[in-house]
């Protein structure tokens, strides 16, 4: 399904404009030197020549350009922030050449000096509140200075052998930093919050028709796809606001991505286990982070609780939630929109839900149980089904399936290869359903948070 935007907001295309002009007046990049500058045309073209060879660069100079994600953009405008008040302090200051060829070790030391200095201003530079910044920190917004570069010219600026020192600065200032807690809000919510939530005890509106029953849907089968908190909808704020993502049907949930019926009989699809036959619906979920723009929907099995003699209706089931919602809302959306429109619709019963209407969502129901909201982020129920894949099936066993329905990049070629039946995803959609005794460590042990990336020492 075509994306003409690219995934780009109007905000998005702000920013980059913006940035564009501020790496222009610093003296990052400069119109005789970029990439497309070089021109494709010999001696004695004609003008008719020349105005096509204008047209095809410009377009392919855009195109270029908005390649990036608009959360790049924001952290290059950050990287540029530093560089312009280094380049007040220090006007005489050299510029970053692009390397003659990949072993022209001269200038890549040129330019790795330029960068060193860069990241030791940086890091000399505190935070507003006093707090030095982090290595990592440093480290991210030098590289926004070297990609705005390489972005122009066309090329890199480090050779594949260079860069020893700038590695080493780097090294040096994480050391200095000492340990760190690596992330925040990574408070999962599992099968057991959804199990309390749906109590009558709790106050929580699961059964009420309109948003009540949207919310319900929505998180139920966040818990299930594994996903994160812009995936069902868009990513970035509530609409309305000035940088809020449009819906993009090739990327958030439609009508047309949950699929209940079997191709060949159009009867609803079922499964059969130990004897038992049970409803089966499928999501057809988009990764969020497919920065490279190759990712294809994956197929996300979401079992019902109960055999098919047993009648819908059990709050705890994701099946029931989905399904309940789909018959409440099917009438308003003609068949001719499911294609576009979006399935999981925020308060105003219109616009697709967001980050932010997620995360409500998510810490509604954490207050609702007494808990600490502030801990709770919009993956929350990504990694509380993460959480409850591993503790139903064990490490290993729940490995490939949290790999495929997390839609996570694996790196063992066993992950890469494997392949997963039907009865398999559908017993993890069992899985999810059931609640689990015992308390993930972060829960355990307050004040600890597991890193998003575990790193070999």
């Amino acid at each position: 399904m075509a994306v003409p935007d690219g995934g780009r907001s109007a905000a998005g295309e702000r920013k980059r404009a913006d940035n564009e002009r501020r790496a222009l007046a610093v003296g990052l990049t400069e119109h005789a030197t970029g990439f497309f500058s070089k021109g494709i045309l010999g001696d004695g073209a004609s003008e008719a020549e020349r105005g096509l060879s204008e047209v095809l660069l410009r377009s392919a100079q855009l195109r270029v350009a908005r390649a990036n994600l608009d959360s790049k953009d924001k952290r290059l405008g950050t990287s540029l922030s530093k560089f312009e008040l280094l380049a007040r302090l220090l006007p005489s200051r050299l510029s970053f050449r692009p390397l003659q060829s990949e072993g022209d070790l001269d200038t890549s030391e040129h330019n790795e000096l330029l960068l060193i200095a860069s990241a030791e201003f940086i890091r000399a530079k505190p935070k507003s509140a006093g707090d030095l910044i982090k290595g990592d920190s440093v480290s991210a917004q030098v590289s926004g200075i070297k990609s705005i570069v390489e972005e122009h010219l066309g090329r890199k600026i480090i050779a594949p052998s260079g860069g020893l020192l700038l590695r080493r600065v780097m090294q040096q200032m994480r050391q200095e930093d000492g340990a760190r807690a690596d992330r925040d809000l990574s408070v999962p919510m599992r099968r057991a919050h959804l199990d309390d939530l749906a109590a009558d005890a709790t106050p929580f509106d699961v059964r009420s028709p309109g948003w009540p029953t949207a919310r319900w849907a929505l998180m139920q089968c966040m818990h299930q796809c594994l996903m994160r908190g812009g995936e069902p909808g868009t990513a970035g704020t509530a609409p309305g606001c000035a940088n809020a993502q449009p819906f993009r049907e090739a990327h958030g949930i439609t009508w047309s991505s949950l699929i209940w019926h079997d191709p060949a009989t159009r009867a609803l699809k079922t499964v059969r286990k130990d004897g038992l036959v049970f409803w089966l619906l499928f999501v057809l979920v988009r990764s969020i982070k497919d920065t490279k723009a190759r990712h294809k929907r994956v197929p996300i099995a979401v079992r019902s609780l109960h055999p098919v003699d047993t009648p819908l209706g059990d709050l705890t089931c994701p099946y029931s939630a989905i399904r309940r919602l789909w018959l409440e809302r099917e009438a308003l959306v003609p068949l001719a929109a499911r294609k576009l429109a979006p399935f999981f619709v925020g308060p105003d019963g219109t616009a697709a839900v967001s980050t932010t209407v997620v995360l409500k969502a998510i810490r509604d129901g954490a207050t609702a149980l007494s808990l600490d909201a502030s801990v709770f982020g919009s993956s929350a129920l990504r990694r509380g089904g993460a959480t409850d894949l591993r503790a139903r099936k064990g490490s290993a066993a729940g490995k490939a399936a949290i790999v495929q329905r997390g839609r996570w990049c694996a790196t063992d070629i066993d992950d890469i290869y494997a392949r997963t039946s039907l009865e398999e995803q559908a017993e993890a959609s069992a899985a999810l359903s059931t609640n689990v005794e015992g308390a993930s460590l972060e829960e355990a042990l307050p004040g600890w948070v597991q890193p998003a990336v575990w790193r070999r020492s």
